[in-house]
């Protein structure tokens, strides 16, 4: 807890154009990640909006301090306009990039993840198709727009012998 209230004091604050539009950078560690929502969080309809069968843990938990972060609590956030703020949360290669609005809600996030497990109905689907093949990566793109429907992509290479064969496909065709 202390890492992330001391990631937070320290975040950078760039101005990048005249538009009333901040942005500011997290950077989180593995040991960092709260993994339970609090109980008066204001963005329950983002995590709300991801299928949570389709999605890792490790994931969810990053998803989890976004939906946590105040944006009304950091140096950035100005009470007397209605701007915008653009999020950067970083975990080693996973990052989040979130826009918030004034109240602290947010409004839109591109999620891009790398070397995640891909989830256990999802796997045996996919090893069914392409029996003998093994992972060698997997990446996760996820798009999340308040008012449309949220996106989960997934990049896979499967690796058979000398054989590499890269597949793409959205999660929510196999729900």
């Amino acid at each position: 807890m202390k890492t992330i209230v001391f990631g937070l004091l320290f975040l950078g604050i760039t101005n990048l154009t005249k538009a009333q539009n901040e942005i500011a950078y997290v950077n989180l560690n593995a040991t960092s990640i709260i993994e339970k929502p609090m109980k008066t969080m204001s963005n329950l309809n983002y995590l709300h909006s991801m299928e949570l069968n389709v999605i890792s843990n490790r994931v969810r938990a990053l998803q989890t301090v976004v939906a946590n972060f105040d944006i009304q609590k950091e140096v950035v956030y100005t009470k007397t306009s209605s701007a915008t703020y653009d999020v950067v949360f970083r975990e080693g290669k996973n990052a989040i990039n979130a826009v918030f609005d004034s109240k602290g809600n947010i409004i839109q996030s591109d999620e891009n993840y790398e070397s995640v497990n891909v989830p256990y109905f999802l796997s045996k689907k996919i090893l069914k198709e392409y029996p003998g093949w093994g992972y060698k990566q997997v990446w996760l793109s996820i798009s999340y727009n308040q008012k449309f429907a949220t996106t989960i992509q997934y990049k896979v290479v499967l690796k058979n012998g000398n054989k590499e064969k890269t597949i793409s496909f959205n999660a929510s065709d196999f729900i």
